[in-house]
């Protein structure tokens, strides 16, 4: 009887990281990794995200917009909305 013990994973896919973030899109994962509020690797061909950087992720505060950063993006959806019509 032999007993293997499993490794964890340090490294894993943008879609993996989607996942363990409760489902997000791997687009909302690619602006983290732009936002460098994820650490990745290039592995090859393959970015691959640095598991711990989840776990921080995670314990980090984020700010969400003021106020006055949501209403401007709501006045400049409001704007689109009214080009399409004319």
């Amino acid at each position: 009887m032999t007993t293997q013990t499993e490794v964890p994973k340090l490294l894993i896919s943008k879609r993996e990281a989607a996942q363990a973030l409760g489902g997000l899109s791997i687009r909302t994962i690619e602006n983290f990794i732009r936002r460098k509020e994820l650490l990745v690797r290039k592995v090859g061909r393959r970015t691959l995200v640095v598991a711990s950087s989840l776990q921080s992720f995670v314990r980090r505060d984020h700010e969400s917009p003021s106020p006055s950063k949501r209403s401007a993006a709501n006045e400049a959806k409001a704007g689109r909305g009214q080009d399409a019509v004319l």
